[in-house]
């Protein structure tokens, strides 16, 4: 046997990476992971290789069914390792859910429940035990890097490389409340990725949710790496003073700030949606086929807004003020549907002739709005400044004429209904009563993906 699929798991500053750290959630008894320390700890447990446990000191409750146990230490050849109480039979002896495996031994220390310390323990446990299926929960704090080797105490955090579904979420207060996001901080190692989605299997995805990575501008760490496939999610996640903030996968409503290189990155198997990169070097750098990019905002950076160089669509995007292009695609046929390049020190689109603009909008870009003639239908040159704010980066469109107004309600629609969408990323905001719109691309208000 093996823990159970619906083992869940629980981390926190507070806590120790030698509790159990999780609990069976359909067990129905009292779930003991989420709180910082153990619930029972002895240090006289008893193993015989099989399934069975004891504790002359005891204390070992039927509520404590389902929780998992970590023992470890001991007279004999004890391998740590992390157990699910599968049964109680009295205060003093249960059995766990497989074989110990561990040779006889006597004086191990044993802990039933608690959460536990750190990611990087957290990607030990479903490096070691896990099964797919299993999710995580990391309470918001600050979680610093003690070490630069994924998967230990203190070292980044790793999903497993076998095609297995895992799922990694942060939380403030409440699990899933979607609150201030666990920082997984580099502190003063380099060269690390502090975050993993690995699985290469397009039919067992693995999430990450709701989490940051601070890389303290350490050389050569990258915030978030989904493995260059685009099952691999990451969704409300953060990447801040990272050379590279995320690399590869699907993205979904992430914000990558001052990361050198590169907000977004990836070569192949990478979709961005709902996604802003600001005060990076270049924005997005989404290369080779399989690439999707859809109503992200790209403003501020140090380069090019959106760097392309494959036959991509580009959906609904926006880049504001970039030191480079605003679009700068390399490959025949890129498509570009209502996407807006406004004041950018380059080009507003730097394409190749058969690339095509539907539908797009330009503004005061330094050098020219397009540096050819690609093919267009529908693109303006806009009059005016179309933002309300564009120096406090509130980038909804205004309603001046010649500048905001042309973008509402100017985007490529759905044949037979009534829509509002605008041209680039960000949509204006409806009076009471509107149309459903949702916070995706750094928090400005964008079209779709409504309730």
């Amino acid at each position: 046997m093996s823990l159970s699929a619906t083992t869940v798991w629980e981390t926190r500053t507070t806590s120790s990476d030698v509790n159990g750290g999780g609990y069976k959630s359909d067990a129905g008894t009292t779930d003991y992971s989420q709180q910082d320390a153990a619930q029972l700890a002895v240090v006289d447990a008893v193993t015989n290789g099989t399934t069975t446990i004891t504790s002359a000191t005891g204390g070992f409750t039927a509520a404590m069914v389902g929780n998992v146990l970590y023992i470890t230490g001991g007279t004999g050849s004890i391998t740590a390792d992390r157990y699910e109480i599968a049964t109680r039979s009295d205060t003093n002896t249960i059995t766990v859910d497989r074989s110990t495996g561990l040779s006889a031994g006597t004086g191990a220390t044993l802990n039933v429940g608690g959460a536990l310390a750190t990611p990087g323990e957290l990607g030990n446990v479903l490096d070691i035990d896990g099964v797919a299926g299993m999710k995580g929960h990391v309470e918001s704090g600050n979680y610093p890097l003690t070490n630069s080797t994924p998967n230990t105490s203190g070292g980044p955090c790793h999903l497993p490389t076998a095609a297995e579904r895992y799922h990694i979420i942060g939380y403030e207060v409440t699990r899933e409340d979607g609150g201030a996001k666990p920082i997984l901080d580099a502190n003063a190692q380099t060269g690390v990725t502090l975050w993993k989605a690995a699985s290469s299997s397009s039919s067992n995805p693995q999430i990450l949710e709701n989490l940051k990575a601070d890389g303290q501008d350490g050389a050569g760490t990258v915030g978030f790496d989904l493995a260059l496939n685009n099952r691999n999610n990451a969704k409300d996640c953060e990447a801040l003073d990272c050379p590279t903030g995320f690399t590869g996968g699907t993205t979904f409503n992430c914000l990558s700030t001052s990361c050198a290189t590169s907000g977004f990155a990836g070569i192949g198997d990478t979709t961005a949606t709902g996604c802003t990169a600001t005060l990076c070097g270049v924005g997005f750098a989404l290369t080779g086929d399989d690439v999707t990019i859809s109503r992200c905002l790209a403003h501020a950076n140090t380069g090019d807004g959106f760097t392309i160089s494959s036959r991509v669509t580009v959906d609904r995007c926006t880049a504001q003020g970039n030191g480079g292009d605003g679009f700068q695609a390399s490959a025949n046929s890129t498509v570009f549907l209502s996407c807006l390049s406004v004041s950018n020190t380059g080009y507003g689109f730097n394409t190749t002739a058969s690339s095509m603009l539907w539908d797009c909008a330009t503004h005061l870009n330094t050098t020219s709005p397009v540096n050819v003639t690609p093919f267009i239908n529908g693109n303006t040159e806009l009059s005016g400044d179309p933002f309300e704010n564009q120096g406090a980066d509130d980038f909804r469109p205004n309603n001046t004429a010649g500048a905001g107004a042309v973008l509402r309600a100017g985007a490529i629609g759905v044949p037979g209904q009534t829509t509002n969408l605008d041209i680039g990323a960000v949509q204006h905001e409806d009076p009471a009563g509107g149309g459903a719109a949702s916070i995706l691309g750094g928090g400005q208000l964008t079209a779709g993906f409504a309730g």
